[in-house]
């Protein structure tokens, strides 16, 4: 995003994952508070923080991830924080619906199964004065119980989740990725991002790595865990 408040790129669209399984924390987010600490020492799962706001997730294998970069400017109704949300997740709603999925939006940032409302994305925003950054996860085939073995139960807890634990809230959606990202090319029509980030990407992802090193020490010290792994993935690919 810092590339196209900068005048450097456009709009954009990219598929990403994480090839092993890993801890993110939200921005403010504390692993004292977050997570079950034991459980992700003994099992050796490297813990991220990102910068956008929301809580603690569990990222790996049948998690797909996508990210756009949206111009506040094109799109005014991005400019208010609520409203963006709602205009990007109806439309991923949308998205969804087309492939067979009945879903609904719940505040502020979730998107759930119309039966049962069980959770199956969450977003996070990152916001500039001219550009935004909307990331969110759709649950494909997730193992689900990483969730409940890594993470606690969040201090802030939607209405619409009713107390449920974390394997009894989410679900997978049991959709095809190459289907999934085929429906958001079509749908948001911008620029899709190559599987490969440009030379220009990596040498500013390395910078901002270099500057606020995204592993957190939790116990001995950080673990092995490229630039590639925690940023570049390109996994099931960028359309």
């Amino acid at each position: 995003m810092s590339l196209a408040e900068n005048g450097q790129a456009g709009e954009c669209l990219r598929f990403w994952a994480f090839p092993r399984t890993c801890v993110i924390l939200g921005r403010a987010g504390q692993w004292q508070d977050d997570l079950n600490i034991n459980e992700v020492r003994h099992d050796g799962v490297p813990v991220l923080q990102r910068f956008s706001g929301g809580g603690a997730v569990v990222q790996g294998p049948g998690c797909l991830d996508y990210s756009l970069i949206l111009s506040q400017e094109q799109r005014p109704e991005l400019r208010d924080l609520k409203k963006s949300y709602a205009f990007i997740l109806k439309a991923v709603a949308s998205i969804l619906e087309e492939l067979g999925l009945e879903t609904v939006v719940r505040p502020l940032s979730d998107l759930a199964l119309k039966e049962g409302e069980r959770k199956i994305s969450g977003n996070a925003q990152h916001r500039r004065r001219r550009w935004l950054l909307h990331h969110g996860t759709i649950l494909l085939d997730y193992d689900v119980s990483l969730m409940e073995r890594y993470l606690r139960m969040p201090r802030k807890i939607p209405e619409y989740r009713k107390n449920r634990p974390h394997a009894e809230f989410v679900a997978n959606t049991g959709l095809r990725a190459d289907a999934v990202k085929a429906a958001f090319q079509k749908y948001f029509r911008v620029h899709a991002a190559s599987q490969n980030p440009t030379s220009l990407e990596k040498e500013h992802l390395s910078r901002l790595v270099s500057r606020h090193g995204p592993e957190l020490c939790v116990d001995k010290g950080p673990q092995e865990f490229s630039l590639e792994e925690t940023l570049l993935t390109p996994v099931v690919g960028a359309v």
